[in-house]
Parts: C-alpha cells; sequence; structure tokens
C-alpha cells in the first residue's frame, strides 16, 4: 500500500525551510498562515516560549535567502514588526534525519529478527519455531508500515518508537503462543510423534483462542497507561500557562504599584 500510495514523510526525514519569528505576543495560527496563503507553502506552524511568542514555520520546501527574507518581511509588515528584531532565525535544514530513521527502523529489524530466531530456536529446541516467529515479526511490521501507507500518517522521529513497540509486542505475543502450543501439544497429542495438517490446526486454533484474552487485557493495560501519561503532560502543561498567566499578572500589578509609589514620591516632593 506504501510503495503504491506513496508515505507522508514528514519534515524531519525531508528537510526543508525553518523560519522563526518573535512575535511578542500569541498569535493564532489560522491568522499566521492565512498571512502567508498566498506562498503555497504547506507549512506546519507550531509555538516556543513561555507565552507562545515565537512562531516557528516549517515547510518542505527549500527556499533560498530571498524567498526567506520575503516571506519574513510579509509577516512582520502584517503584524506591524522590525524585521530585524523579530526574525529568530530563517534557515534551510536537511534530510539527515530521514537516512537515520531509515537506518535505525532497518537495524532494528534485522537485530530483533535475529535475536528473536536464536532464542526461540534454543527455547523451544526447534528451527522452524524461530523462523515462524520471524515471519510473524515481519508480518507485523508491514502491517504497521501498510497503515502508514493508506491513512497518510506523517513518518517522523515517534516512527521508530512506534516501530520498535510493534517489534516488542510482536515477539512477546509469539512467544506467549508457541509456549501455549508446546503445553497443548503436550496435554492433547501425549502419544503421537507427528500430527496431521487437521490436528495442527486445531492445536494452534485452540492455543491462539486461549491467549486472545491475555492479549486484550495487556492491550487496555497500555492504553490505560498512555492516556494517563497524555492526561498529566496535558495537565502540566495547562499549569505551566496558569503559572506564566499568574506571572504576568504579578509583574503588572507590581509596575502599577511601583507607578503609584513614584506619583506619591513625587507629590509629597512638591
Amino acid at each position: 500500500v506504501g510503495f503504491i500510495h506513496g508515505w507522508n514523510m514528514g519534515i524531519d526525514v525531508t528537510g526543508g525551510t525553518r523560519i522563526e519569528i518573535n512575535t511578542e505576543k500569541h498569535i493564532d495560527e489560522d491568522e499566521i498562515a492565512s498571512i502567508i496563503d498566498n506562498y503555497k507553502l504547506d507549512e506546519e506552524i507550531t509555538y516556543s516560549g513561555d507565552k507562545h511568542e515565537n512562531v516557528i514555520i516549517k515547510t518542505k520546501k527549500a527556499l533560498d535567502a530571498n524567498e526567506r527574507k520575503e516571506i519574513g518581511n510579509t509577516i512582520c509588515d502584517a503584524l506591524n514588526l522590525d524585521y530585524q528584531k523579530s526574525i529568530l532565525s530563517a534557515e534551510q535544514f536537511g534530510g539527515t534525519m530521514g537516512k537515520e530513521i531509515r537506518n535505525n527502523a532497518i537495524l532494528s529489524m534485522i537485530l530483533a529478527a535475529i535475536a528473536m530466531l536464536i532464542y526461540i530456536a534454543l527455547r523451544f529446541r526447534k528451527v522452524k519455531y524461530g523462523s515462524a516467529s520471524v515471519i510473524a515479526l515481519f508480518h507485523d511490521v508491514l502491517i504497521m508500515c501498510a497503515m502508514y501507507g493508506l491513512f497518510q500518517f506523517t513518518i517522523n522521529s515517534p516512527f521508530i518508537a512506534a516501530l520498535l513497540t510493534v517489534i516488542g509486542y510482536s515477539i512477546n505475543d509469539t512467544i506467549v503462543v508457541f509456549d501455549r502450543i508446546r503445553e497443548n501439544r503436550k496435554k492433547l497429542y501425549r502419544n503421537k510423534k507427528k500430527l496431521t495438517m487437521d490436528e495442527l490446526n486445531d492445536l494452534v486454533n485452540i492455543s491462539s483462542k486461549e491467549t486472545i484474552s491475555r492479549n486484550i487485557h495487556e492491550i487496555e493495560q497500555m492504553s490505560i497507561t498512555v492516556a494517563d501519561e497524555t492526561s498529566n503532560v496535558s495537565a502540566a502543561s495547562q499549569e505551566q500557562t496558569a503559572s506564566s498567566y499568574e506571572v504576568a499578572q504579578a509583574s503588572d500589578r507590581l509596575a502599577g504599584n511601583a507607578q503609584e509609589l513614584q506619583d506619591f514620591v513625587a507629590r509629597f516632593s512638591l
């Protein structure tokens, strides 16, 4: 699917242009996008700074120095900003992350496949178990890559983390299923040295069904953990924003008190 539809490579992979502007206050993303809409950058807009006063614009297009300056001037003119003071950076960056992501993904798959093949072959004392586990591993990875291609999810740095997570769960589930197959083999067909194809199918189906509930509970626990971490990050971000707002209010109050004190001293002097 990915080879047919193509993958949606992120800016970290393809490289492009990065422009960072200090707008002195938070400017809505839609407003920034409308200002540079004529340039058709297909941009990605993010913020930095305590009050989100720094706007970071990333685009996959490789803009030269004149084009970057023109876009910077357009934004500064629209927001009544001084170009020299407001433009923090305007530069091109290469797609070095793309090679790193590709190399890390390939290396992680190869190492996982080799380690899995050796471990399972030694544990179950049969090479065919190891071969089957490697096939299952590549199957799961290909499914994930196909989903990224089908739904056009962005392939960027977190893609490596997602890939390693899939590999880890695939290895774990494969070992659990193989353990159950070995146990049921001893229970159901203890006196048979070789199983027919129908008996082997029944054995695999029974063992897989017995491990489904465990896999579902495992996914539920992971989902709860991820949801909890996400809520904690969101709460921390809200607290930080609230703290920044309180600090700004306190600074305003102090400035007002200082001005009142100056006025009082001036009147007293007169």
